[in-house]
């Protein structure tokens, strides 16, 4: 019973007779874990290729959730410097990542 709980059973026959059936499964497919990883190399890549000075704003800013302020007393510059700096950080990361638009979401695909 504790290994019917921990892997629920699909039907096979509810598969093939219903066409929008759907494994319970979470697991991502193979597929879409390549997409991820090429998607996590391409935005590695963009950040690596910022200035120290964007770099450095864009990550304690959006990775490590500090505030403006916060950002501006690591860096040592002024707080409006730090938002013109992560703003441009994040355009030309997102300008970068447009350059692979077949790897991301459709959610975040512009039209």
């Amino acid at each position: 019973m504790r290994g019917s709980a921990r892997r629920p059973e699909q039907s096979l026959d509810e598969s093939l007779e219903n066409p929008f059936f759907q494994p319970a499964s979470q697991e991502e497919s193979p597929e879409d874990h390549a997409l991820r990883g090429e998607l996590n190399a391409q935005l590695q890549q963009a950040i690596l290729s910022l200035s120290a000075d964007h770099r450095a704003v864009l990550v304690l800013i959006d990775v490590q959730g500090l505030s403006y302020e916060e950002a501006a007393e690591a860096t040592g510059a002024s707080v409006g410097t730090v938002k013109s700096r992560l703003s441009r950080a994040r355009a030309r990361v997102r300008d970068a990542l447009m350059q692979h638009r077949e790897l991301l979401p459709d959610r975040y695909r512009q039209k």
